[in-house]
């Protein structure tokens, strides 16, 4: 339980510093706030709870908490308006090119390619236990 709260806690900090930097963040700033933190805040829980018996489940844990930290922050974002103002920012057109942000976090696209992301991370964490407790056996 103490690996949630910790976890919690990382995301609700990180929940204030993506408000606080929406809309004025670049797009690497968006993905690095919106995916790649949670991921390293549940790879930190996991390396503190790796010893546990239960970790294979707390790491599925830690991937819940990620997605329900990407809906709450795009939930925020987008009944506030922060959301369109970031694509408007961050949209792109020459003529030629064009680069545009969706206009909604909140698409099923996007919510499972978090799912995706999140839990594929957490799988990919549960081979390392299973195959640490397999040469510890050995």
């Amino acid at each position: 339980m103490k690996i949630q709260i910790l976890s919690c806690i990382g995301h609700l900090i990180l929940l204030v510093i993506a408000l606080l930097l929406f809309p004025k963040i670049s797009i690497i700033g968006a993905v690095t706030l919106l995916y790649l933190f949670p991921l390293i805040i549940n790879l930190a829980c996991f390396l503190i709870c790796k010893k546990d018996k239960q970790s294979k489940l707390k790491v599925y844990s830690l991937s819940l908490i990620s997605l329900i930290y990407y809906i709450i922050l795009s939930v925020i974002l987008a009944n506030n308006g922060t959301w369109s103002e970031f694509a408007e920012l961050n949209s792109y057109n020459n003529g030629q090119v064009a680069l545009s942000v969706t206009n909604s976090p909140l698409q099923l696209s996007q919510i499972i390619f978090c799912f995706i992301l999140y839990f594929g991370f957490g799988f990919i964490l549960t081979l390392f236990i299973r195959r640490d407790n397999y040469e510890s056996r050995n």
